[in-house]
């Protein structure tokens, strides 16, 4: 499976910062801003489309 380079990065960024949180809501509410920031990118637009298309995703700056 391929991977979307900044998909993986805020994933990661969700991860460090959730276990930080003070509870679930904060939590979910890191994960809902880094989820905007990648919804908003190239990256998000050829993964939805590459699924939709049932093909392999094409990363550009991979």
């Amino acid at each position: 499976v391929s991977r979307g380079r900044h998909a993986v990065a805020l994933a990661k960024e969700a991860a460090r910062r959730g276990f930080d949180a003070p509870d679930l809501a904060a939590g979910l509410a890191i994960e809902a801003d880094l989820f905007g920031v990648i919804s908003s990118t190239d990256e998000m637009r050829e993964g939805l489309r590459a699924f939709l298309e049932k093909r392999e995703p094409v990363w550009r700056d991979a």
